[in-house]
């Protein structure tokens, strides 16, 4: 595989910034026939985040200089997990609950090693969407060395396996859930998207640098027409799968991946196009993910104790809160960071 030339590419920072809004959306919308539906249009936006990511890794390797190679994954790795960490003082008082709560209860030593596999496994008690940045550097370490040591073929098979079992158990999967025994195994209900069934978005990234000329085949028009035409078809897959008896959620369906790849090819054949606020953008993305439940929880214990109904709950009066204090947070965050005294919060983004 050649090695990409570098290219910025603003128009990433700001598609990326709108997935980041797409999947608050995701976590708040209401629980009714109009906000689920909405969560099907917007589902692009997490595989679009593993591919995206996986993208601009991949496109940095050389694949025949293996000591090179090993330090970029290194140096990436160890980006994400310093990142992980810094977020973990972020979430420490979510933390410090469960631990409480563990304290309290018999099992100490089960429920404790529990938590601390949880934690290792990026799923930080009642956030939820910090085990991205988990998945993604289990993501690239396995797609790099199947890819090094066994074969394409045999990285395609393991896509296909991630990819179905991500269907298996989300758009096509009430029977997983009703397994009993599934509840009782730790984190086994997170599967629809997690460390196993996102690793097909990132093998995805890997192809795309390696067949780098397939996506400039294609015109801008038609992979906007093909966006949503996928994401018509996507609606529709998922609106009939609701028909069905195990039917769960949409988390994954048959659809989700062209409509993300034909988002992300619109992109990177457009590296001429400058946005404002790019670097602003990029940075509020990343913030407005990882901070988006916390923030939530907050104005929902605030909902409650004033006795806020429309604040108490998820819908859209909560959502549009929820965005603009976390583009407050975001833009506050990244002006603070410019200052040395205050240069770990650059860790956040």
């Amino acid at each position: 595989m050649k090695k990409t030339k570098k290219i910025t590419y603003e128009l990433l920072d700001l598609i990326k910034f709108i997935a980041a809004i797409c999947v608050v959306g995701i976590h708040t919308f209401p629980h009714d026939g109009t906000g689920n539906d909405i969560r099907i249009f917007f589902r692009f936006s997490v595989p679009l985040f593993f591919i995206i990511s996986s993208y601009l890794l991949f496109s940095k390797l050389t694949y025949t200089d293996k000591k090179k190679d090993y330090f970029v994954i290194k140096r990436y790795s160890l980006r994400i997990l310093t990142m992980y960490l810094c977020w973990l003082i972020f979430y420490s008082p979510y933390i410090i609950n469960r631990l409480e709560s563990i304290i309290n209860q018999p099992d100490l030593f089960k429920n404790g090693l529990i938590l601390l596999y949880s934690l290792v496994l990026g799923y930080v008690p009642s956030i939820g969407v910090s085990w991205f940045l988990m998945a993604i550097v289990f993501g690239v370490i396995v797609t790099y060395y199947v890819a090094m040591y066994l074969s394409d073929k045999f990285l395609i098979i393991l896509g296909i396996l991630s990819f179905g079992i991500g269907l298996a158990t989300a758009t096509y999967g009430k029977w997983y859930f009703a397994l009993t025994f599934i509840h009782k195994i730790p984190l086994a209900t997170s599967v629809p998207f997690s460390l196993v069934s996102t690793i097909c978005y990132i093998i995805i990234g890997y192809f795309l640098v390696k067949y780098n000329r397939f996506g400039r085949t294609f015109s801008n028009f038609t992979m906007i027409i093909l966006s949503l035409l996928f994401s018509i078809l996507g609606y529709l897959e998922v609106k009939f799968a609701q028909s069905l008896d195990f039917y769960y959620d949409s988390q994954n369906f048959i659809f989700l991946p062209f409509i993300a790849v034909c988002i992300f090819l619109f992109i990177i054949n457009n590296p001429q196009i400058k946005i404002p606020y790019a670097t602003f953008f990029r940075k509020a993305s990343i913030i407005i993910y990882l901070a988006q439940n916390p923030i939530k929880f907050i104005l929902f214990k605030f909902g409650q104790t004033n006795q806020i109904d429309l604040l108490s709950t998820d819908n859209v009066t909560v959502y549009i809160t929820q965005c603009f204090l976390l583009l407050f947070i975001s833009y506050l965050i990244i002006e603070l960071s410019k200052y040395n005294q205050l240069r770990l919060l650059r860790k956040l983004s």
